[in-house]
């Protein structure tokens, strides 16, 4: 089934965007002074937050941490669908179209926030789980 492959290819792209974000994001400094300003103000200035210390730089480096395990959640979620739409296809039910959903707002993000790498990866990631969600036996009528 065509649906198979593309949630495949979906969570194989979104493997691989959670990948080369982590590694992207823990090994970038900038090379401008300003912006080394920044990156090395984020890592020193620390505040007071309950009862720990923390600096804008854990900030951004928890952030990122969990935007790549978001990615590979929903490669998972990819791998799941592909493998219900073998054995039960009506059983995928809204959650393709829920993963679309989420693809496409990251599409828009990247669009707005980020660069071609980013854009290209949320692009094909949002084609393949769009049409995946669309080819599966039984998707128009949502339910499950």
């Amino acid at each position: 089934m065509k649906s198979v492959w593309l949630f495949r290819i979906s969570a194989a792209v979104l493997f691989l965007f959670g990948a080369l974000h982590t590694f992207g994001f823990l090994t970038f400094r900038p090379k401008e002074a300003a912006g080394l300003a920044v990156w090395n103000a984020m890592n020193e200035v620390h505040f007071h937050e309950g009862n720990g210390i923390f600096s804008y730089g854990a900030f951004y480096r928890g952030f990122g941490l969990f935007v790549t395990m978001a990615f590979f959640f929903c490669a998972l979620v990819g791998l799941h669908l592909a493998n219900t739409v073998k054995k039960n296809p009506v059983a995928v039910g809204w959650l393709g179209w829920a993963l679309f959903a989420l693809q496409a707002a990251n599409l828009v993000l990247a669009w707005r926030y980020f660069g071609a790498p980013q854009i290209a990866f949320s692009l094909l990631a949002a084609a393949c789980t769009g049409l995946a969600a669309a080819t599966v036996p039984g998707a128009a009528k949502l339910h499950g």
